[in-house]
Formats: C-alpha cells, sequence, structure tokens
C-alpha cells in the first residue's frame, strides 16, 4: 500500500464523502422511498474502481450516476456504457450538481426532482468550497475499498444470509450484514456487522470493523487479546483495525481477513 500519512487521507475522506452525496441524490429521489434510507446506498464497481447508485430506469434504459476514485471524477452511465464524466477536483460540490442535472436532463431526469436534502446529519460542510484531494491519498482509498470490497464478497458466500454489500453515504462505509438470529416475525435480534470505515470523528482514520447486536460488555471482549487491531471501548461492541496498523503489512487483504475471521469468532462465543 502507498506510504500515505493518515493525517493526510483527512482532507480528501472529506472531499469524497461529499463528492458521493451527488452520487446517491438521484434514487434518493427519483426511487420509491425506503425507511432505511437504502435506495440511496452505494455499489462498489470492482472494474472501475468506483461507487455506483442503484438504477434509475425510464425509456432511455438503466441510468446510474458514479464516483471514480482514481481520478475524482462524477459519472454517468445508461445500461452501463459510459456516457459523460466530470473531474470534481478544482470543482466545489454546487458545481458538480449544476453539472448532474444538465447531464441527467438529457436522459428525462428532471433537474427540479434532484436536490442534496439528506435525511441524516453530516460534518458542516460547505458544498460551495472547492474539494480539496491529492493523487496518493485517492489512490489508497481506491486500494481499501477494493480490498474490502473482494473480502467482504468471500465472507457473504459464506453466510446465506448476509445482506448485499452496500456503501452508506451517511457514514460512507461499505459493509454487509450477517443475521444470526431471528424472532417468529423473522425481525433480526442478533447480528454482526463487517465493513471498512474511512475514518470519523472517533477514529481520524480509515479503519475494519466488526461490530455484534446486541451489544456485549467490553470487559468481556477484552478477555481475548487479538493479534491484530483493538477492541472498541465507546458506542458499540466489536474491534477495529485501523489504516496505520494496516499499512504495515504487504498482504492487505489477508490482514483483513485474518482480522475479521477472529473477531467473528470470539463475539460468536461470548453471545452463544
Amino acid at each position: 500500500m502507498n506510504e500515505v500519512k493518515k493525517e493526510e487521507l483527512v482532507p480528501v475522506r472529506k472531499s469524497l464523502h461529499q463528492a458521493i452525496q451527488l452520487v446517491s441524490a438521484v434514487p434518493r429521489n427519483i426511487l420509491p422511498k425506503d425507511p432505511t434510507d437504502g435506495m440511496s446506498s452505494l455499489e462498489w464497481n470492482a472494474q472501475l474502481e468506483s461507487l455506483e447508485s442503484l438504477p434509475v430506469t425510464n425509456d432511455h434504459g438503466e441510468i446510474r450516476v458514479g464516483l471514480k476514485f482514481e481520478t475524482f471524477a462524477l459519472y454517468i452511465t445508461v445500461d452501463h456504457d459510459s456516457k459523460v464524466a466530470l473531474e470534481l477536483s478544482g470543482r466545489s460540490v454546487d458545481q458538480g450538481l449544476t453539472w448532474l442535472k444538465a447531464e441527467l436532463a438529457k436522459y428525462d431526469i428532471s433537474s427540479e426532482s434532484i436536490n442534496l436534502d439528506l435525511p441524516y446529519e453530516i460534518e458542516n460542510y460547505d458544498y460551495s468550497k472547492i474539494l480539496q484531494v491529492n493523487n496518493e491519498a485517492l489512490t489508497v482509498f481506491g486500494q481499501l475499498y477494493q480490498m474490502t470490497a473482494e473480502v467482504l464478497a468471500d465472507i457473504t458466500r459464506k453466510w446465506e444470509d448476509a445482506f448485499d454489500i452496500r456503501c452508506w453515504p451517511h457514514h460512507f462505509d461499505l459493509a454487509t450484514l450477517i443475521p444470526l438470529e431471528t424472532d417468529q416475525e423473522n425481525e433480526i435480534t442478533k447480528s454482526i456487522g463487517i465493513g471498512l470505515s474511512p475514518g470519523d470523528d472517533g477514529i481520524n482514520e480509515p479503519y475494519v470493523y466488526v461490530n455484534i447486536w446486541p451489544q456485549v460488555e467490553v470487559a468481556t471482549l477484552q478477555q481475548h487479546k487479538l493479534a491484530q487491531g483493538d477492541w472498541n471501548t465507546e458506542g458499540w461492541s466489536g474491534a477495529v483495525l485501523p489504516y496505520s496498523q494496516m499499512s504495515e503489512t504487504d498482504h492487505l487483504g489477508k490482514a483483513f481477513e485474518q482480522f475479521t475471521s477472529a473477531v467473528i469468532d470470539i463475539l460468536r462465543q461470548e453471545t452463544k
């Protein structure tokens, strides 16, 4: 992995986080409403190393919006055929939105229907400010999300009931959920979540996480020594493997797999 200091990733993470709100805006405003905001979740395109929206379908075909990490470019595809792209470096989210509305209008998607009114609160971003990126940090994020998509794909193949792998624009994490138990109404009563966060206020660097719900006492989990990563101590039950530890290995995917496998085994053991 590229040797980029974790502090250098922060402004790029924030720019990416703002930019993906543009990607999710189209399905959020066009597709039928979902109380979980699931229609705005994004899929990882391994070929392009990009995040893409769920499709909006009309007479033109399946229309998707995406964000390619390597070039920091917003793009539109119709039936998976790339039509047009705009590099966001040196531009603001507001400028990106103006461009997006104009291009989508060519495919009979009304500009009046597309906005950035979010059903959640995120950092106090200013959509009028120029987005900050650098190529090295973009490469790191592309590598991390690509690795995560590959490892999660292996995990979901092993767990029949695992949820589809999605990126959630609220927290910008790429994740899956494994139901462990359900009640008579088929509501999930115990689950394990696995994913990658690009960083947040609590941990200001990218990190892999494995969590469990309902929560387990921190002291109980800390009885188990982890070969890599640390037990999370606030807010939720589980463990994290931060970028600063991941970047020390040449076998990133293997480290991810070993960490998640070990933590899942411990969490299942402690919640039997």
